[in-house]
């Protein structure tokens, strides 16, 4: 049974037919509540509404996407699920002529644009700009790491995001949002860091009880970059450049694979001269020491694998009196970044002109420890506790196919 009620309004712009239709089963039960339609203006009549997809269909400015059963409209930095009087986009036509209102607000003199989003959008707890001062003030983020985050949030998820209720994200959104960094020319790797922090915001706690549904994320996948490792010889002669003071810093990433960072923040109590072990858990990152490595973890190694590096750590460090609580100091100060990637590249300057030595990075002498280690035999998951790495597939992607490398330059030599 169906039964239906009409209305006609005369306009001094055009003619507006509102009509409703319910819909009764046998037992009288209502199933379904048709909204009501409009008749298109001519504007709007003329978009193919057939084209939307996940690119979305354009208009003057804005876009308008598939969104969960209905849709949404993207406007000047600024997403709409429903309009000024909370109605959701339904049907294609509602945010298509949503749009083309906006479209008629705005203007670029400020003096004849009219456009306000405020109009348009209802403030409340779950803005995602609001959500993510939330997240990165959360203790459990380590604010050694915060600096990254906060960056890539006010670069490319606010200002993609804005105000918009972060429930309401969906895999449709996330897919606009890959295509809109790769047009801006991001890398593979750069791209993967965003949906990361995007997904650990999301997936928070405090966040993910919120979402009726949560969003599915794209399958991301780029070229890890190349590890370069280098020989003995080519790492002496930029040691040969090195200040005296500076060696064991450098050798302390040389001999044990220490991160830089975790090399800067080693404390003297971490350094047990009875059993000869090292016990790594501490950073030093923008000029502040951290209680956590990057991968939030700690681990024991034995100086015995590199005697040169225990040689500048017990003889020339620790055997000095010194009031820092740092094993390495230059002028009573730890390392800050600033300092030993000055220092290096000052002396790998000059072995490049000397002996013309292939460029590396303080990350490559990390990477030759463990590339020795492998040419040794030494098995990949001993490598992984060595290294502090999270995760074995880590590990195992960098430095599994060591021996290849060695065959290779010995079919060379």
């Amino acid at each position: 049974m169906a039964e239906a009620e009409g209305r006609t309004h005369e306009g001094s712009e055009r003619e507006k037919t509102i009509t409703r239709v319910t819909m009764f089963d046998s037992s009288a039960k209502v199933l379904s509540m048709v909204p009501r339609t409009l008749t298109p203006p001519p504007s709007i009549a003329s978009v193919n509404v057939a084209t939307l997809s996940l690119a979305g269909v354009n208009m003057k400015s804005g876009k308008v996407y598939p969104h969960r059963e209905g849709f949404r409209v993207y406007f000047r930095g600024d997403w709409y699920t429903s309009d000024e009087f909370g109605r959701p986009f339904k049907h294609q036509f509602y945010a298509l002529s949503f749009l083309d209102l906006l479209n008629s607000l705005y203007d670029p003199d400020p003096r004849k644009n009219r456009y306000d989003p405020s109009r348009f959008k209802k403030k409340g707890p779950y803005e995602f700009e609001k959500a993510c001062e939330l997240y990165l003030e959360q203790k459990e983020i380590e604010s050694g790491w915060i600096s990254g985050k906060k960056s890539i949030a006010r670069t490319h998820l606010i200002p993609f995001f804005g105000s918009q209720d972060f429930r309401t994200i969906d895999g449709v959104q996330l897919e606009a949002l890959k295509k809109d960094l790769k047009e801006k020319g991001l890398s593979g790797k750069t791209i993967w860091n965003v949906f990361t922090v995007l997904h650990a915001m999301l997936n928070y706690k405090t966040f993910r009880s919120a979402f009726y549904s949560f969003p599915e994320f794209p399958d991301l996948k780029y070229q890890k970059p190349k590890i370069q490792w280098r020989t003995d010889q080519e790492i002496d002669q930029v040691f040969e450049f090195l200040q005296k003071e500076d060696l064991g810093y450098y050798w302390s990433i040389r001999g044990y694979g220490f991160r830089p960072e975790e090399a800067s923040g080693l404390l003297k109590t971490a350094v047990n001269k009875q059993t000869n072990e090292v016990l790594v858990r501490t950073v030093y990152v923008n000029r502040r020491m951290k209680s956590r490595t990057k991968t939030n973890s700690e681990r024991m190694i034995p100086m015995e694998i590199c005697p040169e590096a225990m040689k500048y750590l017990i003889d020339d460090k620790l055997n000095r009196s010194s009031d820092s609580v740092f094993v390495f100091t230059s002028n009573g100060r730890p390392y800050s970044s600033d300092m030993w990637r000055e220092r290096w590249n000052k002396a790998m300057d000059q072995a490049v002109k000397k002996y013309g030595t292939r460029t590396m990075t303080t990350r490559d002498l990390r990477h030759s420890a463990a590339t020795r280690w492998r040419l040794k035999r030494v098995p990949l998951d001993l490598i992984r506790k060595l290294l502090g790495h999270s995760t074995q597939k880590t590990t195992d992607t960098f430095y599994a196919d060591v021996d290849l490398h060695q065959v290779a330059n010995m079919l060379r030599s």
